[in-house]
């Protein structure tokens, strides 16, 4: 049993408050039957006014049928309103029992926070392990969180039961207004205009099918149950041809999208006779793409996904959670579902034979890995109907397919990437089997999963719904992207780690390399380069789907997001990939990089609101191997970095791959919007610098101190500053291994060999074949491009960090002058204070003149202040330490090889 910091909001959520909503369905339906009441047929029958002699005999008899009727209508519409207002109080008293639990949930954190807290340090997020015995923590920390852990064990069961009785509730209430239809309008066929035969059922749908609210839930979801149990037919007869799906698309092509009619079906057909069907449809028939498409849809929405764009997306909202299949809730049904998903996924079909596993398959057909006959997997046929499926804008992917582990501790999506990543040694990822997308388009069913998860757009839901699937929609996204994934790797010391979701996501896609015997040239052996798997938008996808998860700083799951994309880019660049080319657009770039592009143009928007927490470890990293990634504190939770990953993050590529941000050096388009990705990192440091100043200068509960404040950012200028030249360094690089080659081919070379170097006045030269004068050689093709370029950065990278920073500390060192009276009447006696005050106060810094500022600099120096830096004049020292110990870590990190 393990806790778990997700808010109880989150963790437990509550049902929609509709309750005064369904007591004024219960009025009206009083209402309608106040109404029908008053009228002349109910009160005086075979009497009506107006009908007399002949026409009056005749009509008697009808008259006292109609009356009959409206009776039984009446009575029926009267019980109709007891019966939404018992729904409506139990619903009340569901909310309420939630509402405990979720308030039991975070009670269980709060104390969970409160005895870790008295483990550390005043004002710090370190261990006492100077007052403490190191023995003895641990186990404290142990009994903390078993005790959250059962309390919220308790919180959960006491919220599952709330649910599971207001589920009930709903299903005897839905029954209810069933029973009433039934008394309205008979459940058989009556007839119709122009006596055509028409169905109680599409007439409940009619009347009731655009209601947000049980009576619309209950209408569609009876009309639902009676087309699927007709379309299931279709999936169950064999062998289809392309009449039959012309004629099953007609029929049922418009309700792919409807949850209701899905959810419906899936309970009638499995995932199994779904991929079956498809695979009998040629990509050539007329609506193959179409069909291709709905099984996607209906997948997803068998799920646990929604259609913002479908019609009946209020009914689902109002009462979905009350629906039962055969007795099970209908998220029992969707994970069973999802359970039968998984075994199509990794089943593999082959000359029209599904076997459970490839080597189940050659054992039965006696094949050799290589004789294999064109065989495919599950996941293929699943990720080209999802695809087909993501072209629909408005379809978002559902909770159960991502997270749901009901049977086991896999969910179809932790199982589907671990496909992909067995998938990628055998270049089995991105295809489309049934040959039903089009050339420009993937079937990468990965891919086509981020597509689900990213925001829709488009569709009809009113911004209520909307809003309702978006937050359901993120939860999931955190959830799923902040888990393990079920891919391990050395971790370096002969053990294993789990890698995380996103962290493979990232950067651990890749085509592995191959050894092969070389028979034409004597057998020698030949390896291949590994190659990172290029994501169809180069990550654009992606990124944007990490970014909109990881906007929530005061969820964990943010932070372990974060972790794990910072991990898995610096993994990816460090990958021993062929290199991304030496001339182009590619020209001095890392393979793995370029190959991300998309992706590395997000990397500002997305680490921007971490850049305190990255500062902060960029200087003095505080995570440990096999330690907390995130760390809980009194003013929320904090992002850890080992001294290895701070490492991998400042790398500039001197001799070795560069990190994060050398490599965020190549991202400088701005045509989608956005600042440069170190631009903006830029600027998100120098808000948190001159925010956490302010507080340090003015002994703000949680300040680090000014002291520690000027350490961390100077620290992350120097990396931000100092990055803005990777691009330079890897540039030269490159021009000194195009330069190696060439002169290797002069020297080599057959006869003569002729090149240019570009230059204004430069002819072309031809140099003998045996090479000439090596001098000139090496004067025209030099190999020490990247030695200058790095010794001119590494001697003028800091100026202007140590020039910024030194403005932003006197910058806030003014604004704190200006709320200490004491001090203003001190800085008012001195002479330079005609400088740089008036009217009693210090100007604004960012306002003075140059000459004003040097007036203030100097008056600064001699003022102490209420931190350990003493004066500014050590700021100033403290600045420039920081900054040659930061040059140092990243010269250091730089040159590993």
């Amino acid at each position: 049993m393990t806790w778990s910091p997700v808010p109880a909001e989150t963790a437990l959520p509550k049902p929609a408050n509709k309750v005064e909503k369904i007591r004024d369905i219960g009025i009206a339906f009083d209402g309608a039957a106040g109404a029908m009441s008053e009228t002349q047929i109910v009160g005086q029958g075979a009497a009506v006014e107006g009908w007399g002699g002949t026409a009056g005999t005749a009509n008697a008899g009808a008259a006292q049928a109609l009356q009959s009727a409206v009776q039984s209508a009446v009575s029926a519409q009267v019980a109709i309103k007891p019966v939404l207002n018992n729904y409506a109080d139990e619903l009340s008293t569901a909310i309420g029992r939630i509402e405990a639990a979720q308030e039991q949930w975070d009670a269980a954190i709060t104390a969970r926070t409160a005895a870790i807290n008295e483990l550390t340090a005043p004002g710090t997020n370190r261990i006492r392990s100077d007052e403490l015995d190191p023995d003895s923590i641990n186990p404290l920390i142990e009994s903390a969180n078993t005790r959250c852990a059962e309390d919220q064990a308790t919180a959960r069961a006491n919220y599952d039961s709330a649910l599971a009785e207001l589920n009930l509730v709903a299903q005897s209430t839905t029954t209810a207004i069933s029973a009433w239809a039934d008394r309205f309008v008979p459940k058989g066929r009556v007839i119709g205009a122009d006596g055509e035969s028409v169905d109680r059922d599409r007439l409940s749908l009619a009347c009731f099918g655009t209601e947000d609210n049980v009576l619309g839930t209950e209408a569609n979801w009876t009309y639902a149950n009676s087309e699927a149990m007709r379309a299931a037919d279709f999936f169950q007869e064999g062998d289809i041809t392309e009449a039959e799906l012309h004629e099953f698309l007609e029929e049922y092509g418009d309700d792919f999208d409807n949850p209701f009619f899905a959810n419906a079906l899936a309970a009638r057909v499995s995932p199994d006779q779904m991929i079956g069907v498809l695979q009998q449809v040629d990509s050539s028939w007329d609506g193959a793409s179409e069909f291709n498409a709905g099984v996607g849809t209906l997948i997803v929405l068998a799920t646990g996904g929604v259609d913002t764009s479908c019609k009946e997306l209020g009914a689902w909202q109002a009462g979905s959670n009350g629906l039962r299949i055969n007795g099970k809730t209908l998220v029992y049904r969707q994970l069973q579902f999802a359970g039968q998903l998984k075994g199509v996924g990794n089943a593999v079909y082959m000359d029209g034979n599904k076997y459970s596993s490839m080597s189940a398959a050659e054992a039965d057909q006696g094949l050799l890995p290589w004789t294999k006959h064109d065989p495919s997997y599950g996941y293929e046929w699943i990720g080209s109907a999802f695809a087909a499926a993501g072209e629909n804008e408005s379809l978002v992917i559902g909770d159960v397919f991502l997270n749901g582990r009901s049977d086991s501790d896999i969910s179809v999506a932790d199982d589907l990437l671990r496909w992909d990543n067995s998938s990628l040694e055998t270049d089995k990822h991105g295809l489309d089997p049934g040959g039903f997308l089009g050339e420009a388009q993937s079937g990468d069913g990965v891919y086509a999963l981020l597509n689900l998860m990213d925001e829709p757009t488009g569709g009809t839901a009113d911004p209520a719904a909307l809003e309702e699937v978006n937050h359901n929609r993120i939860a999931s996204n955190q959830k799923f992207l902040a888990s393990d994934s079920l891919i391990s790797i050395d971790d370096g010391d002969g053990s294993r780690r789990p890698l995380g979701t996103t962290e493979y996501l990232v950067g651990h896609r890749s085509v592995p390399g191959d050894t092969f015997n070389d028979y034409g040239n004597q057998g020698i052996p030949i390896t291949t380069y590994a190659t990172p798997y290029e994501y169809p938008d180069q990550g654009d996808l992606l990124g944007n789907v990490i970014y909109e998860s990881t906007r929530d700083l005061d969820n964990p799951d943010s932070y372990a997001i974060i972790h794990h994309y910072l991990q898995g880019y610096c993994d990816g660049l460090a990958a021993d990939y062929q290199p991304a080319g030496w001339i182009g657009d590619a020209a001095g770039q890392d393979t793995f990089g370029y190959a991300n592009r998309g992706l590395r143009a997000h990397g500002g928007e997305i680490l921007a609101p971490y850049m305190d927490d990255i500062s902060r470890e960029l200087n003095d990293p505080n995570g440990r191997d096999g330690g907390e990634i995130v760390l809980e504190s009194d003013d929320g939770y904090k992002l850890q970095l080992t001294a290895e990953l701070r490492n991998q993050l400042i790398a500039m590529g001197n001799t070795d791959s560069p990190g994060l941000f050398a490599d965020l050096s190549f991202d400088t388009d701005t045509s989608n919007g956005r600042m440069p990705s170190l631009a903006t990192l830029a600027e998100a440091n120098d808000m948190f610098c001159q925010r956490d100043l302010t507080a340090a200068m003015n002994g703000w509960p949680g300040s680090a101190g000014v002291h520690n404040v000027l350490a961390q950012y100077t620290t992350g200028f120097v990396v931000i500053e100092r990055a803005e030249y990777a691009d330079d360094i890897q540039l030269a690089r490159s021009s000194d291994s195009v330069n190696n080659a060439i002169k290797g081919l002069i020297l080599d070379g057959a006869g003569y060999f002729s090149f240019s170097k570009v230059g204004p006045g430069m002819d072309v030269l031809d140099i003998p074949s045996n090479g000439g004068p090596q001098e000139l050689i090496d004067s025209l093709l030099p190999e020490s491009n990247s030695e200058y370029i790095v010794a001119e950065v590494r001697d003028n990278s800091d100026s202007l960090t140590t020039s910024l920073m030194e403005d932003r500390y006197l910058n806030c060192y003014a604004d704190y002058l200006n709320t200490q009276p004491d001090l203003l009447e001190e800085a008012a006696a001195s002479p330079a204070s005609l400088h740089f005050m008036e009217d009693g106060r210090i100007k604004d810094y960012t306002d003075m003149s140059a000459s004003e500022q040097q007036y203030f600099s100097d008056w600064a120096a001699q003022m102490p202040l209420p931190d350990v830096v003493g004066n500014s004049s050590s700021a100033a020292n403290i600045i420039d330490g920081e900054a040659t110990t930061a040059k140092s870590n990243i010269d250091s990190a730089s040159n590993r090889r």
